[in-house]
């Protein structure tokens, strides 16, 4: 058959795309995980490893990662042979009956109130350079006694023990644990949250490692892109976390590791992934959402990012590097605390700010940006323009006063006490009686839509609400849960039920068109 030299073109571009797009699919499956979609001449010219030895067990051979079994014999080694320094607990058994080890580390000769420090990896399953890479930080601390003497670690090397082990993003019922930091649904997430909240750290890391090579990528270039960044910040823009707090992220310990980073070689960005919209592929920037570690410990009350290192999908390509610039992050971070600890513990002190206002709803800033990535045939860094939604840029902002309190009625308290504990969320037990009748505001639903497709099991709830004077009852049981507490932030998110990861959102609390919430506001004079 004769073809035109435009529909040769057309024809050849079409069949290098569904190649690439094959082997993308077929890489994202666990049967083949080693076999990686990275050219040998991208990892040479971008991504070749350092020059170092890392004695960690996934080091010591050539294929597969280090398993559970190594993980725990490493670390039992190492509290041999620095008895004082590192010791190991287990906080609590994986669905699938594995237990989740915890680490304590401290220096030889600890300060006077150390800096307390929460360092987690391995939440999904196949991010097999998070746990690798806190390995090597453990063992680097240890060699770094002035710098660990600063501290009070808390480890979790491997959060998600079942996933691990089959190298699977997900728990063993199938939940992505990173989405389930408010429902708290996974046992997983409440030995982790519990032991968090415990610890009470005032910064915490959670590494993560992100996919490179995506089915959005074959559209751009001639035969496709990748990202180009080792490392992607993914710290919160959530308005409810305190601008002090927020800042405090970006000013004293993001930007001096990118500083870091660049001294060492390595990209860095900002975090963003690909969505669609309006049929087309769009860039969103940043995150504000609760249900994510990096939002979820800011609104604890604590420093905190979500290390994004580029390696979902690339088998053992880069490894080493990869697993380098773990150590590389935590390092730059904990160097950070040391330096900024005088004005990070100012900030932490929590501060009962009445003339605040809670955001409940926004929408974002969407511009066009030129975007660099990888082009796989061109072997370069190349500019491409996206339309990119910046999580960082808030508008249309609607607010709401800031409560005194959150009144739970007693059909609630059964629900949704468990999770406060887990939480650490205080409360307490009142009569309405003891409450001024006049502060009490009960939230109306003027505006209702259930989805009809469920999103992690439940079908989202998306309501707009108005607050109207509570008319007066007999007196009646109430769970008191004031906003003036450490974790306070939290609840905005929670009981504000247009905010994205609100109990009713996520049907927790079910309601309906022209229904009465079974909760109110307490609020001020």
């Amino acid at each position: 058959m004769v073809y035109s030299v435009h529909n040769e073109y057309f024809d050849m571009k079409f069949i290098k795309t569904s190649i690439l797009f094959i082997v993308i699919v077929l890489c994202s499956s666990s049967s083949v995980l080693q076999l990686g979609i990275q050219p040998k001449i991208i990892t040479q010219i971008f991504f070749p490893d350092p020059d170092i030895e890392i004695p960690t067990p996934g080091f010591s051979k050539k294929k597969g990662y280090t398993s559970i079994t190594e993980l725990l014999s490493f670390l039992k080694n190492k509290s041999i042979e620095n008895p004082n320094q590192l010791s190991i607990s287990f906080i609590g058994k994986s669905q699938g009956g594995i237990e989740i080890p915890a680490i304590r580390l401290v220096g030889k000769n600890p300060v006077k109130n150390p800096i307390r420090v929460w360092l987690q990896g391995g939440l999904h399953g196949n991010e097999m350079g998070s746990v690798e890479g806190l390995l090597f930080l453990i063992h680097e601390l240890l060699n770094n006694s002035d710098l660990l003497d600063e501290f009070e670690m808390m480890i979790i090397p491997v959060a998600n023990p079942d996933g691990y082990k089959k190298e699977n993003r997900y728990a063993k019922n199938g939940m992505d644990l990173n989405r389930d930091h408010t429902i708290i649904s996974a046992p997983e997430t409440k030995y982790l949250k519990s032991t968090f909240n415990l610890f009470d750290p005032e910064l915490a890391l959670d590494f993560h490692e992100y996919r490179p090579f995506r089915r959005d990528f074959v559209n751009f270039g001639n035969f496709g892109v990748t990202s180009m960044y080792d490392v992607m910040f993914l710290h919160t823009s959530n308005p409810n976390v305190p601008k002090k707090l927020r800042e405090l992220i970006e000013d004293s310990f993001i930007t001096p590791c990118q500083a870091d980073l660049d001294k060492q070689g390595y990209t860095h960005h900002n975090y963003f992934s690909t969505e669609k919209h309006l049929g087309t592929i769009r860039i969103r920037e940043g995150s504000i959402s609760a249900r994510s570690s990096s939002t979820s410990y800011a609104l604890s009350n604590c420093v905190s990012s979500l290390i994004e290192i580029r390696g979902v999908g690339l088998g053992r390509t880069s490894f080493k590097r990869r697993v380098a610039c773990v150590k590389e992050v935590g390092m730059s971070f904990l160097k950070s605390a040391v330096q900024s600890k005088h004005n990070m513990r100012k900030v932490l002190v929590h501060l009962t700010d009445t003339n605040r206002r809670v955001v409940y709803s926004s929408s974002y800033l969407t511009e066009n940006r030129i975007m660099n990535f990888i082009d796989l045939e061109e072997k370069s860094v190349q500019g491409f323009e996206f339309e990119v939604r910046d999580l960082s840029e808030q508008r249309n902002i609607k607010t709401r006063s800031f409560p005194l309190a959150y009144l739970l009625t007693k059909e609630l308290i059964p629900l949704i006490k468990p999770k406060f504990d887990v939480l650490g969320i205080k409360y307490k037990l009142v009569s309405s009686e003891t409450l001024d009748p006049n502060r009490i505001y009960s939230y109306n639903i003027t505006k209702y839509l259930q989805d009809g497709i469920p999103e992690f099991r439940v079908r989202r709830q998306r309501v707009t609400s108005e607050l109207r004077l509570l008319e007066k009852e007999q007196p009646f049981e109430l769970l008191y849960v004031p906003t003036s507490q450490v974790r306070g932030a939290h609840l905005f998110e929670l009981f504000e039920p247009e905010a994205t990861s609100s109990y009713v959102a996520f049907d927790v609390i079910h309601t309906g068109l022209n229904k009465k919430l079974k909760y109110y506001r307490y609020h001020a004079y």
